[in-house]
């Protein structure tokens, strides 16, 4: 299992909660707080390298993904958990670990892999697609762990919706939710696009109100000439 996962070497941290993790970000950018947790053991503070952790976040293979942690002279494999991110950067303030055993299964989420939707009936008739759901939750030993759970959409029409229960899951791996005839989420709908109507105005009301206003332009001019007439 060691040798299949991507290593990531991490450094004891003494001082612990939110003020020192704080303090830690102030004085060593390139360093994030972290917290190993799980299996039985008390949980450890860490620090993990920032820049490699928000490279690996910006390719999409930081949250849900197992790596070899190197502490020290000690190796645990792990599950990243969580990851935290500052509200306004973006960047990565916090990561929470998992410790996982080769022989006990880790839930987690995994994302879900659209494939052929360009070349699916529905965009050809200039259709529409939402996607209700983009990752589901798994269970499986670490080894039978997924990058992602792959949806094939080539034959998707419209007006079609494709189910949770409809998606294939790989080997060993297991829908942690659980489907029943009154719970079975959407994933995928197809549907034309809503066109909206801009209002036309009726003609006869035009034509009404145009005839009210030669009507009162006319009414007008015999008030003058009537005025006029006093006059002389």
């Amino acid at each position: 299992m060691s040798n299949q996962m991507p290593t990531l070497v991490c450094e004891p941290r003494e001082q612990t909660g939110t003020i020192a993790c704080r303090k830690l970000r102030k004085q060593d950018t390139e360093v994030i707080p972290a917290v190993l947790f799980g299996e039985g053991k008390p949980s450890q503070s860490l620090s993990v390298p920032g820049h490699e952790v928000q490279n690996l976040h910006n390719k999409k293979k930081l949250a849900g993904h197992l790596f070899q942690l190197h502490i020290g002279k000690k190796k645990q494999a792990a599950l990243v958990k969580a990851i935290q991110r500052h509200h306004l950067s973006g960047q990565i303030i916090h990561i929470d670990l998992q410790r996982i055993d080769k022989g006990h299964n880790i839930t987690t989420n995994v994302p879900i892999l659209f494939l052929h939707a360009e070349e699916c009936p529905a965009i050809k008739e200039k259709g529409q697609i939402t996607y209700t759901t983009t990752e589901i939750s798994v269970t499986c030993l670490p080894a039978d762990l997924p990058e992602h759970v792959a949806l094939d959409l080539s034959n998707l029409e419209i007006d079609q919706i494709i189910h949770l229960s409809e998606l294939s899951m790989p080997n060993g791996v297991t829908l942690t939710e659980e489907i029943t005839e009154d719970h079975n989420p959407t994933l995928v709908t197809a549907h034309m696009p809503k066109i909206i109507e801009e209002p036309v105005e009726d003609e006869s009301e035009e034509e009404s109100d145009a005839t009210e206003t030669l009507d009162t332009e006319a009414d007008t001019d015999d008030e003058q000439d009537s005025s006029e007439k006093s006059t002389d």
